[in-house]
């Protein structure tokens, strides 16, 4: 699919992999699949990485693994609460023409008390603080912590209780997460 072919001028990178998978489970899809293999020893370690972390063994252990969420409840599309874009920086492409929209966004599936996040930076641009502020809560639900953070590196994500949003102070990049929250 990638190599030899008139409009793909290379093999995406691991942060595009991943950025391109969330999105799609994140748009509706309920299934992954690889269309080349073998492929580049990069794209090969991540997505076995990936399907580790997020849908292995430890991963239903821990927070019952991503299809708990994805294939038994609703989801709903979050829109950061703020997003701080940098100087001049471009807004997010999106397919219809015309309509363009921040380069972060996510969507959430609350199963209980836990809720799952999956957060993707699909633009080319780092951006500065990203909070989710959950709408879709009933009133008084609030946010008490995230349990796990099962994709995505460096700094955590927190509850910020005052605000009831899950916040990080930036994101890379084509920078994906996937994180468990609880919620009283």
């Amino acid at each position: 699919a990638f190599p030899a072919q008139d409009f793909w001028l290379r093999a995406p990178t691991a942060d595009e992999i991943i950025a391109m998978t969330l999105l799609a489970i994140s748009h509706g899809a309920r299934g992954i699949v690889g269309w080349q293999f073998p492929t580049t020893p990069e794209i090969q370690a991540v997505t076995t990485l990936f399907a580790h972390k997020v849908m292995g063994t430890g991963a239903v252990k821990r927070f019952g693994g991503l299809g708990k969420f994805v294939l038994g409840a609703k989801g709903f599309s979050v829109f950061p609460a703020d997003v701080k874009l940098p100087a001049g920086a471009p807004v997010g492409w999106h397919p219809h023409p015309g309509i363009y929209q921040d380069p972060v966004e996510g969507k959430a599936w609350p199963v209980g008390s836990e809720l799952l996040l999956i957060v993707v930076n699909s633009g080319d641009t780092d951006v500065g603080r990203v909070n989710f502020r959950p709408e879709f809560f009933e009133a008084g639900e609030k946010l008490t912590r995230v349990k796990d953070m099962p994709w995505g590196d460096g700094e955590p994500w927190v509850v910020d209780s005052k605000a009831n949003e899950l916040v990080r102070s930036g994101m890379k990049a084509k920078e994906s997460f996937v994180l468990v929250a609880e919620f009283s």
